[in-house]
């Protein structure tokens, strides 16, 4: 009866799955990312700098203010002469499109500024998809320590009853009573690590609930077919932060044609209205209207020269660093794209060949136990490696479901099938 139960209990380790039935309380994978970017400062902030931006092309497509200006004195030589009152109103007109071509760097510029909010969503998504996994895996496996604490527990008693059999001794059963305690507090270390993983998504979320108020289950498995070249070519379309390079190269074009407009003078118009009265209260006086022009030329001609070289050497820096992305992305993911394929492969070795096989060591070596052909040292040797092979499925696949999450991300999308 013993050996039949603990081949049961080895069987059900081998070919268990997690559960993912949603209960109630379950938190779906999505639910979690819209609640967090939500509330989560970084995407506040940048959709708070975004609006900040767009407001600027109507600061600084405005003409300048006209000036009102008032005068008046009493003659130097002559102070009893009637003073002189004088209001002017003077407005500058420009004769380039310096302001228009303000208005296009600062629209640019909001553009650049909006490919941040993505951006800012995108990390924030990430964040939360790997906090959600983490859990996820540590609850499975949770699972298969469980299913191994009811294994040893099956050999603590087999070891037992051959000691009441006089077949066996007392050193067996405290081995196997130590490989108990080791995988009990196995158990404890985990659900310690599961409580700090819910902390973290519930802080990612910002809502305040309840770490141990909801249930989460593992996403289907995500498949990535597409090739790296594929890949490459879908992150170079899909990413906001090389949009943000595009924007910013829209804008330094229109600052360097700024800069040149500034060589261009302006027109200054002026009217007003002069009054010459006997007395400051005096209601009697000489009044004139005046009309006058002139044109404004720029003094600051090296100041502007600098603007236009700035504006030059900042755009093929702009360029540069776009290449600079570019090459950064295709790297890392070319990198993750090689280690998805091999993730695959070593799951798929644990599956199909390693834990079958610590499996079925595992029962014949209880069976040999049973027949007094073996030592309780190889009973427990067996019971750690079907316990490592198992555990260490779980973490590659937890590894597999990290890394495609981190591969979306360099692609730029959660929603493109990769």
């Amino acid at each position: 009866m013993i050996r039949g139960s603990i081949a049961l209990a080895v069987l059900a380790v081998t070919v268990s799955q997690p559960a993912r039935g949603e209960s109630a309380n379950s938190l779906g994978l999505d639910a979690a990312i819209v609640i967090a970017q939500a509330s989560h400062p970084s995407v506040d902030a940048a959709q708070a700098a975004a609006a900040a931006a767009s407001a600027k092309p109507g600061q600084v497509s405005s003409w300048d203010d006209p000036v009102f200006s008032f005068m008046t004195g009493i003659p130097f030589k002559s102070p009893t002469d009637p003073p002189l009152v004088e209001l002017k109103i003077t407005q500058k007109f420009p004769l380039s499109a310096i302001y228009s071509q303000k208005a296009e760097a600062a629209e640019a510029s909001a553009e650049a500024f909006g490919t941040k909010v993505p951006s800012a969503e995108l990390d924030v998504a990430l964040e939360v998809m790997l906090a959600y996994y983490r859990i996820a895996f540590l609850e499975e496996e949770r699972k298969v320590v469980e299913k191994q604490l009811e294994l040893a527990g099956s050999v603590v008693e087999a070891a037992t009853l051959r000691f009441a059999s006089l077949a066996g001794n007392q050193a067996d059963i405290i081995r196997a009573r130590i490989a108990q305690q080791e995988m009990e507090t196995a158990l404890e270390v985990i659900d310690l690590d599961v409580r700090t993983a819910r902390e973290v998504l519930v802080l990612l979320m910002g809502d305040g609930r309840d770490p141990e108020g909801f249930d989460v289950s593992t996403p289907p498995y995500p498949s990535v077919k597409q090739d790296a070249e594929k890949l490459i070519s879908l992150a170079v379309s899909l990413r906001p932060e090389l949009a943000y390079f595009d924007a910013k190269a829209v804008e330094l074009a229109a600052q360097e044609k700024a800069a040149k407009s500034s060589y261009a003078p302006f027109l200054s118009i002026s009217a007003g209205y002069q009054y010459k009265s006997n007395s400051l209260a005096g209601l009697m006086g000489e009044d004139a209207l005046a009309l006058g022009f002139a044109i404004n030329l720029p003094v600051m001609v090296g100041k502007s020269k600098g603007a236009v070289d700035e504006a030059g050497a900042l755009a093929a820096a702009n360029e540069a660093r776009k290449r600079a992305a570019v090459l950064s992305i295709t790297l890392k993911v070319v990198e993750l794209r090689s280690a998805l394929a091999i993730l695959v492969e070593r799951i798929s070795l644990q599956e199909d060949k390693v834990i079958p096989e610590a499996g079925l060591a595992l029962e014949l070596t209880l069976a040999a136990y049973t027949a007094q052909k073996a030592d309780i040292t190889d009973v427990l040797t067996a019971l750690d490696k079907l316990l490592t092979a198992d555990r260490k499925r779980s973490r590659l696949r937890g590894n597999y479901f990290a890394a495609a999450a981190l591969l979306q991300r360099q692609v730029g999308s959660f929603e493109e099938s990769l």
